[in-house]
């Protein structure tokens, strides 16, 4: 994950990252009544960073050049713990800094709640990176900005990122509309079922390849 942190990206990264926590930390401040909103944001976020990861172009250019058949559980579980760690991380301080505001403010059940449909989230796009993992053009980076090309490259993710954004419109619709309450553990155990999938697709694709 050297190229997410890299220091190209680093001015990039810190202003995403601080605009992300100021935006999730309203959400959840301001409208209490309206958890689903957060959780809705949240599926989205990780899902936009685990595709983030695995199709932007500039991430696959690099990928291709080490990734193997010998590899791939270590490419697949890395990509994923760094998915996993990140967010949990960033909804981690959204609760820490909100706490600052209200003690009130943290809450643990919250965090599960984001995790487990987190969870589900990042299983459902697990497959649909099989059928679906076309590379995408990469953000330019830096402070000079061509807006047509960001313009660009940002409608070009959009629309490579609609098979997730139904999925996780049918997950809202099934945790908020409907009452689905899933466990921690059953999340799990989706989640590892669509992991331990895309490693075999993926294991099986590259022993094939020549």
């Amino acid at each position: 994950m050297k190229l997410f942190f890299s220091k190209e990206n680093k001015i990039d990264l810190i202003g995403l990252l601080v605009g992300l926590i100021m935006l999730f930390i309203f959400a959840y401040i301001m409208m209490p009544n309206w958890p689903f909103i957060f959780f809705t944001a949240a599926m989205v976020f990780t899902s936009t960073l685990y595709f983030f990861i695995m199709v932007d172009e500039a991430f696959l250019k690099n990928d291709n050049k080490r990734l193997n058949k010998n590899n791939v559980l270590d490419y697949i579980i890395s990509k994923n713990l760094f998915v996993i760690i990140f967010s949990s991380s960033l909804f981690g301080i959204v609760m820490i800094l909100s706490s600052a505001v209200n003690s009130n403010y943290f809450d643990s059940e919250f965090l599960t709640y984001i995790l487990i449909y987190n969870l589900f989230t990042l299983g459902a796009d697990k497959i649909i990176f099989i059928f679906h993992n076309n590379p995408v053009k990469s953000y330019a980076s830096g402070v000079e900005r061509d807006i047509q090309n960001d313009i660009d490259s940002g409608v070009k993710k959009f629309i490579d990122q609609i098979p997730s954004l139904i999925i996780i419109g049918i997950f809202a619709i099934l945790f908020f509309v409907m009452g689905y309450q899933p466990s921690i553990y059953f999340s799990f155990y989706y989640y590892i079922i669509c992991l331990i999938t895309l490693i075999y697709f993926l294991s099986k694709k590259k022993s094939t390849k020549k």
